[in-house]
């Protein structure tokens, strides 16, 4: 009966703390980007997904044409040359970008299990408040089935002090459990800090996810934005636009 009651309390604190808050777009917009280009963000590829590539024609590749699958007769022409790009012919900086109001380019990620990691460095040091996930609102209009829209999220920090690094472990495990272990392995020092859903089906396309531990004076400039699963029955995902807030911290 007892451990009964507690696993409902323990789901109850899951749901809580992995719903998304749905802010105004003045609002979130206001705040300092992290994410942003502008603000000096680079990605981390030794930590980062491969980008899920086709095999396309080089001349149309040279051309940036969409990528288009060779016939069966043309993958037995001597003179045709096969190029591997993105399947978007975009890559993980695009995330980074500025949202656009209609469809703009995503990124997408090769992993055969629907996972995704991004790393990247920030403009440190700072300290994570919250991570803001969009998706491109048209894709709402499609079977959800066939969206390869980010599902279960969750936000990575590199911690140096490792009792501080203990302690924000010990929190995340007590809200969610223990983490992928499909995904890319990381180096030791770094520790989860949130996990979220994103709703496809929103009304709101922009979802902030606050980040509910305590994360005392941990400081920051290396975080990963990792992807346990997606909305479609896919073995890649793709991201649109992230978002990163939080506080500046000064060296003293």
């Amino acid at each position: 009966m007892e451990h009964g009651f507690r696993n409902q309390i323990d789901s109850l604190k899951y749901e809580l703390h992995s719903q998304p808050r749905n802010p105004l777009a003045s609002q979130t917009k206001a705040k300092i980007n992290y994410f942003s280009q502008i603000h000096g963000v680079a990605v981390n590829y030794h930590f980062t997904s491969p980008t899920n590539r086709v095999w396309v024609w080089c001349d149309a590749a040279e051309k940036s044409e969409p990528p288009k699958a060779p016939t069966w007769w043309q993958r037995y022409d001597p003179f045709q040359r096969l190029c591997s790009v993105s399947i978007t012919q975009q890559y993980p900086a695009t995330v980074f970008g500025p949202w656009e109001e209609s469809e703009g380019p995503s990124w997408c990620a090769a992993s055969g299990d629907a996972v995704l990691q991004l790393a990247a460095t920030v403009q440190g040091p700072m300290t994570p408040t919250e991570l803001v996930v969009e998706y491109n609102p048209n894709s709402k209009q499609i079977d959800s089935r066939t969206v390869p829209a980010p599902k279960e999220i969750e936000l990575w920090m590199s911690v140096s002090d490792d009792v501080l690094r203990e302690s924000i472990g010990q929190q995340f495990e007590a809200l969610y459990g223990p983490t992928n272990s499909l995904v890319k392995a990381l180096p030791h020092e770094y520790v989860p800090i949130g996990r979220w859903m994103y709703d496809l089906h929103s009304s709101n396309y922009m979802q902030a996810f606050q980040i509910p531990i305590h994360l005392k004076q941990a400081t920051t400039g290396n975080v990963v934005v990792r992807v346990n699963s997606n909305w479609a029955q896919s073995p890649f995902t793709c991201l649109y636009r992230l978002r990163l807030h939080g506080l500046s911290r000064t060296i003293v």
